[in-house]
Formats: C-alpha cells, sequence, structure tokens
C-alpha cells in the first residue's frame, strides 16, 4: 500500500495550490462574466421578439453556468487536496 502511495505521489500534479485557487477564482469570474453577457443578449432578444438571439443568449449563459460549476468543482478539489494531503516521509 506503501509503494503505491509513493507511486501516486510523484505523479505531477499540474498546478501549485496558489495557481489552483487563481485558476479557479478566474473561471468562476469568466464563468458569472459570460452568464451576464448571455442575459443581456436575452434581455435584447426578448424586447425584439428575435428568436434566434433568445437561444443563442441560453447557450451562452448555459457556457457560462458550466464555468461556474467547474471553477466551483476546482475549488473544492484543491481544497480537499490541501486537507487531505499525505505526508510520508521520504527513504
Amino acid at each position: 500500500m506503501v509503494d503505491f502511495i509513493s507511486f501516486m505521489e510523484q505523479i505531477p500534479y499540474g498546478a501549485t495550490m496558489l495557481q489552483e485557487k487563481r485558476a479557479a477564482r478566474g473561471i468562476l469570474g469568466s464563468g458569472i462574466l459570460i452568464m451576464a453577457v448571455g442575459a443581456a443578449i436575452f434581455a435584447v432578444g426578448w424586447w425584439g421578439k428575435w428568436t434566434w438571439l433568445v437561444e443563442t443568449a441560453f447557450f451562452i449563459t448555459l457556457v457560462g453556468w458550466i464555468m461556474v460549476i467547474l471553477g466551483f468543482a476546482f475549488g473544492v478539489v484543491g481544497w480537499v487536496a490541501r486537507i487531505f494531503s499525505l505526508k510520508i516521509p521520504k527513504k
């Protein structure tokens, strides 16, 4: 079991904790901005009764929601990795 854990610790992580937090916040912020743009486009399409614009705005807002969910999940995974990190002494 210890060999498996030491093997898992040697796999490249991909980012430091600070970069993970920055990436999670960046994805969350971008998702919220994209959702706001989609809502503005939706309002214009609803006012003008342009169905194609309303459908496009729905898709843009959906992409924003997906980014918010992914940013939140990325932040939670980084938090869990920080809290439950295994400290195994090197031989």
